[in-house]
């Protein structure tokens, strides 16, 4: 395994919120505290593993849509 590939560590990060929306959805602070690191290290393991952009824009929209439905979704007024 590369020191420089984090793909385990933010599978496990994922697995992680997906507990806490499961056991907590209420507690908002952690869980955009968490959704803000998953999104950090997936940035550096974009930058450390130095891969191609379309990779990249995939896991930026994972991550987004990830808050969204955690958010709940489009909120109407």
């Amino acid at each position: 395994m590369s020191p420089t590939d984090l793909t385990r560590e933010i599978a496990l990060l994922r697995e992680r919120i997906d507990k806490l929306l499961a056991a907590a959805p209420e507690r908002l602070d952690i869980l955009i505290a968490a959704l803000g690191r998953l999104t950090r290290m997936a940035a550096t393991h974009y930058h450390l593993s130095r891969s191609d952009g379309d990779r990249l824009t995939e896991a930026a929209r994972t991550v987004l849509q990830e808050i969204e439905d955690t958010l709940g979704g489009p909120q109407e007024d």
